[in-house]
């Protein structure tokens, strides 16, 4: 064996697991259904986005994911481990604008959507190779070959089918996708919408300004309404004023005459003596006008008035609520109740743009102005600072602005005791998460602003009518041809031979006729005339070199057409190659890379170029004709490079399959062009802007256009049950089939992230499941606390106490990390991450493990590993640790069948603890003594906690398994052990008899006597029958001559400390023992190298001591001779006792 250094270890089995394919053949085997005989267990892998860094807590949930994975592998179920990328949304464009230098969003419509977009794309991946390495270095075993990606067409796709489905339902008579007028959270940077599972991730607590502000009555200006608001920028909005009906408000006088009106309750905001008037309810204040501060309406008889609401309070401020319907949400329930009008003083990008203090300002900096003004106008009661929670842009952390605007909506709202219905289903871990945190986020579900108008996401599927307004939502990409303008067929024609055919040789982009048609060539083309005439062609396109204007030109001439020449159809720039062979063209690429874009010197193009040029044009072309047949008259390499992006050909596919699918001279071929977005290099491309180039073709007449949000990106990780197989357009057999159908992939039975998901994925799928009528789409889901600093503060940069996976894995290896996340604490409780933890479980756990493995091999030999049951085998200590491994087994596999991981993992540490400080030690005499039954015994234990280990420490249970013999490949492939019967009242009686040792030894600590020094006796009380197996481990462990059994209910034990001579010599052998095995320690000796022993001394307790003892010794320490006499020894010891000294050696 060597050393045991973890990461060393796990690096070798990285390289191994690959080697032997081990992943690839668990995956092979999910498709053989007699190789998973418990069928299905579905696993979803919540997305993370690629365009960050991995950290320390990416290890924590993609740790609880793996285990219960491995472990329901082993248990014989085919679980698909479909990895998935998160790649939409906003953290990604805020990450490519500030790439870019950007700071609006205006910058991006500057810069270009497509180009925009394509960064965004390019950005998902910065990190992608750090993230793979984390997942495989941490020994997470998901399908990294086959993943989800939230951006491709085939995913969206499927996001548009679900919007279709959700568009067709109504509850009450109300659709349940829907275009909203309402006051929305708005991040004012981004520019956009958030949803309230976006809001509730991002709030903080903030100073704001407190102000007290005075409206003057109509009919009275000596008498005022004091209302209080912590927005005072949104007072130029204020239309209205509120107050409760059953509220008591006074009017009361000041010492300066001035009279303000406010709830009796709220009398204590005032700050000066004052006289009470008069008490009215609210209901008697209703209709009364006051005042404007700011007349942003005008001619509007129900604008600032009072009105009744049932939100007002006197919990705080004066009773009195400020309307602003524009930016509040009561307000505008309110406001939309009573017609209000809504009076906007800040734009969407939260600048101050009516003609009112602070103009021009970011809408928190105009506070101030605000203030000012009001109090120059003596209108400002009073001013201070309140405390309070903020919601700031959880990814820019922009304070937001509650903005009423459009936007589109899910009605949530309806389904929330579908909701509740569907959250009893679910098992959480931490169970109090689903009444608690989750529970109550239901309880209190609000409509899902779905909508965000913003770039790279994935687009709402809604057109438009321009002239009905009539709306149609898109739920797949083949409604486009039922609902655009016929499809186009094109004949993509080659030019027939031409001159330059005949030689191989590379052209140029002359006009001249120093290329023409060859006799062979002409009657080629005369021949397809004939057939396009047949055909009926509709128009003829083509390049404007000569070979191709002679060929269009014969062939429209046969059809009574008129040629269209574009330059962008012409042949493939080859630069300074020209009038040179085919060959030295070729021999410019040597990978596909090359070959699609690497341009030949002197102004060539490449592929790619040429690609974007063609479809420019065909796109160009295709807009001009509705259900029409296009002729095309181009050049072989120029319709390849066309032809590979209509198919959408990867880059490799466009290098391997040239030679195949060239369009040789004087041939064709048909393509009937569908309407679909396709980008510039004409591949499809559901995103903004080519979506947005789709125009649908309404009954009415008119054109519909699309709306041109996107979509939430929690929307996409929501959908991902269904988006990531691609439902319903493929696979419907694994999401429609029963639950317990070979190969259902719905609804999971296990997900596990953050706490902080139950507002995000946790929330997003159960919604989008419930929408659909589908229950839960999970079962079971362990909830994950934050992982903080050892000092409890949350990890940030700024704090600099941020862990570095990589440093912690190269230092102390994945497995201790991951055990260490397993066992810190309960899964839904903060983690403290300590480094030092790492070194305790590196010490406490594998360490000790690997002592015992240590141990077994130098006694284990040829040893054959036979599995036997507690009552196949005779020694006690041996049917004990048998039985303690079936119980551990059975509870383990308990605890696992109900996620309860972290117990699960504790009980291996107690176990290995017990293993070695119990079982080892109390059974080496008979390791020493040639028991097989004792080799076998720790081996098949040994054997199974590798298979137990598996799930937790992957890496660690590897190297054990081979280390022990373990026969197939890998422990992964292995299968979970089965529990079999414990002899419980042996493991009681064993326990009984640890406690009593427990308390001998706290006995002979009391008493300051050390184990080595025999005693004569023990009493044990105890309600236990006493058997001599007890007595024996007793007289071992606690160094006793006898043990005394007596009745009792409670377990004591009392020692006769009295020290005979004869029991002073007996703790004397010991303490020579110890010391002679200490020099075989030194000494490198193993159990197999015996020794010569010398010994000398003049004191007679010493020499009477080897008398009585020397053949135990003997026996103790590996020694064939004891003989008296010093020699020239290579190690030695001298000891003393009682002012006798002894000298002890040997030579190796």
């Amino acid at each position: 064996m060597t050393k045991f250094h973890l990461p060393s270890i796990e690096k070798k089995h990285l390289q191994e697991w690959g080697d032997r394919r081990i992943l690839q053949q668990i995956l092979e085997r999910n498709q053989r259904p007699a190789d998973n005989p418990r069928g299905n267990f579905v696993f979803y892998e919540g997305p993370p986005t690629a365009n960050g860094k991995p950290g320390i807590h990416h290890i924590l949930a993609r740790s609880f994911k793996d285990a219960i994975v491995r472990y329901r592998t082993m248990r014989g179920y085919r679980v698909d481990r479909k990895a998935g990328w998160d790649t939409h949304g906003l953290p990604v464009e805020l990450e490519v604008e500030k790439q870019l230098g950007f700071t609006k969003k205006q910058q991006i419509e500057e810069y270009g959507v497509a180009a925009f977009n394509r960064q965004c794309r390019e950005s998902v991946w910065k990190y992608l190779d750090l993230w793979q390495d984390i997942t495989r270095r941490i020994g997470f075993w998901v399908d990294l070959d086959d993943p989800y990606i939230t951006y491709q067409n085939d995913y969206i796709e499927s996001l548009w089918w679900i919007l279709k489905e959700v568009h067709g339902k109504e509850l009450d008579g109300q659709p349940m996708l829907y275009e909203g007028h309402r006051v929305t959270p708005h991040c004012p940077r981004c520019d956009t919408s958030l949803s309230s599972h976006e809001l509730a991730q991002g709030y903080k607590d903030v100073e704001d300004p407190s102000v007290y502000v005075k409206l003057r009555l109509m009919t009275d200006p000596e008498q005022s309404f004091l209302v209080w608001t912590t927005t005072p920028w949104t007072l130029p909005a204020n239309v209205a004023i509120a107050v409760g009906n059953d509220i008591t408000y006074t009017t009361v006088k000041l010492g300066s005459g001035e009279k303000l009106i406010l709830a009796k309750d709220r009398l204590e905001v005032l700050d000066e003596e004052y006289i009470i008037e008069s008490e009215v309810k609210g209901v008697e204040l209703i209709g009364r006008q006051y005042e404007p501060l700011y007349r942003l309406v005008v001619d509007d008889e129900k604008a600032y008035r009072v009105y009744a609401a049932n939100f007002v309070s006197t919990a705080e401020g004066t009773g009195i609520v400020h309307i602003a319907p524009a930016y509040g949400e009561d307000d505008a329930l309110l406001g939309n109740e009573h017609g209000l009008p809504v009076a906007h003083s800040v734009n969407q990008t939260a600048t101050v743009t009516a003609d009112v203090p602070g103009q021009g300002k970011f809408f928190k900096e105009a506070d101030d102005d605000i203030k000012a003004d009001l109090h120059d106008r003596q209108l400002l009661y009073k001013e201070g600072l309140y405390t309070h929670s903020y919601p700031f842009c959880w990814r820019c952390s922009t304070p937001l602005l509650y903005f009423a605007k459009k936007s589109w909506y899910i009605r949530m709202s309806k389904l929330r005791e579908e909701l509740l219905a569907n959250n009893e289903q679910i098992n959480w871990v931490p169970e109090h998460i689903k009444q608690g945190r989750f529970g109550e986020w239901l309880r209190e579900v609000k409509d899902w602003a779905l909508s965000r108008e913003r770039y790279w996401g994935t687009p709402l599927p809604v057109w438009k009518c321009t002239q009905c307004a009539k709306q149609r939502v898109i739920g797949g990409v083949e409604e486009f041809d039922a609902c655009t303008s016929p499809r186009n067929t094109f004949f993509f024609q080659r030019h027939g031979e031409s001159t330059h055919n005949q030689t191989s040789t590379l052209t140029s982009q002359d006009l001249s006729d120093k290329y023409q048609l060859t006799e062979k060539g002409l009657k080629q083309v005369e021949i397809d005339a004939r057939r396009y005439k047949e055909i009926g062609l509709d128009a003829i396109y083509a390049s404007d070199l000569y070979r191709t204007k002679q060929t269009a030109e014969i062939i429209a001439k046969t059809c009574g057409l008129t040629v269209v020449y574009d330059e962008r159809l012409r042949e493939v720039n080859v630069g300074e190659l020209v009038d040179q062979s085919e060959a030295s063209y070729f021999a410019l690429f040597s990978n596909a890379d090359e070959r699609l874009n690497k341009r030949p010197a002197g102004g060539g193009e490449s592929m790619r170029d040429v690609r974007l040029r063609m479809v420019a044009a065909l796109k160009d072309i295709n807009s001009k004709h509705a259900g029409q047949k296009v002729l095309i008259v181009s050049h072989g390499d120029s319709m390849y490079a066309l032809k590979t992006g209509l198919l959408g050909y990867s880059d490799e596919q466009t290098a391997e399959r040239y030679h195949e699918e060239y369009i040789e001279v004087g041939d064709s071929w048909e393509f009937e062009l569908p309407r679909r977005p396709y980008d510039e290099e004409g591949r499809l491309d559901l995103h903004r802007p080519f979506v947005d180039e789709i125009k649908l073709v309404c009954k009415c007449g008119g054109e519909m256009v699309r709306e041109p949000d996107v979509l939430d990106c929690w929307f996409d990780s929501g959908a991902m049950p269904l988006a990531q197989w691609h439902y319903p357009f493929e696979n419907r057999d694994r999401l429609d089939a029963p639950g317990d159908g070979y190969g259902s992939n719905y609804p999971a039975e296990y997900i596990s992230e953050a706490i902080d998901q139950t507002r995000g994925w946790f929330y997003t799928l159960l919604a989008v499941s419930t929408l659909l009528g589908r229950g839960t789409s999970y079962k079971n889901v362990i909830c994950l606390g934050h992982i903080l600093d050892s000092k409890g503060q949350k990890m940030s940069k700024s704090k600099g106490n941020i862990v570095d996976p990589w440093e912690m894995m190269d230092k102390w290896g994945a497995d201790a990390i991951r055990y260490y996340m397993f066992t810190i604490n309960q899964p839904g409780e903060p983690k403290r991450f300590d480094e030092a933890g790492l070194e305790e479980v590196t010490k406490k756990v594998f360490l000790i493990l690997w002592n015992v493995l240590s141990f077994y091999k130098m006694f284990s030999g040829d040893a054959v590993m036979v599995k036997k049951e507690p009552n196949q085998v005779k020694h006690e200590l041996d049917r004990w640790l048998l039985s303690e491994l079936n119980a551990l087994t059975r509870d383990m596999t308990e605890d696992l069948e109900s996620y309860q991981v972290v117990n699960a993992g504790r009980r291996i540490s107690s176990f290995i603890t017990d293993l070695s400080t119990w079982y080892v030690r109390r059974s080496r005499e008979r390791f020493k003594a040639g028991d097989v039954e004792v080799v076998a015994t720790l081996g098949q234990t040994l054997l199974t906690l590798a298979k137990l280990l598996a799930p937790f420490t992957p890496f660690v249970a590897e190297e054990l398994y081979h280390e022990i013999g373990g026969e197939q490949e890998s422990v992964h492939l292995v299968a979970w052990p089965e529990a079999g019967e414990a002899d419980e009242a042996l493991r009681k009686k064993m326990d009984m008899v640890r406690r009593a040792a427990s308390a001998g030894l706290e006995r002979r600590a009391e008493a300051g006597i050390p184990v080595r020094q025999a005693l004569a006796k023990a009493t044990v009380s105890t309600a236990f029958d006493s058997e001599n197996w007890m007595s024996e481990l007793l007289q071992e462990e606690l160094n006793v001559i006898d043990v005394v059994w007596i009745k009792g209910d409670l377990i004591e034990v009392e020692l006769d400390t009295e020290i005979t001579p004869d029991l002073r010599r007996r703790g004397l052998a010991r303490e020579l023992v110890r010391n002679i095995n200490a020099l075989r320690k030194e000494a490198g000796l193993t159990p197999a190298d015996h020794v010569m022993l010398n010994w000398e001394s003049d004191g007679a307790l010493w020499r009477e001591t080897i008398t009585e003892h020397g053949e135990a010794l003997k026996q103790s320490v590996h020694a064939d001779e004891l003989k008296e006499g010093r020699i020239e020894a290579d190690f030695y010891k001298e000891l003393e006792a009682d002012g006798q000294k002894i000298w002890l050696g040997f030579s190796k």
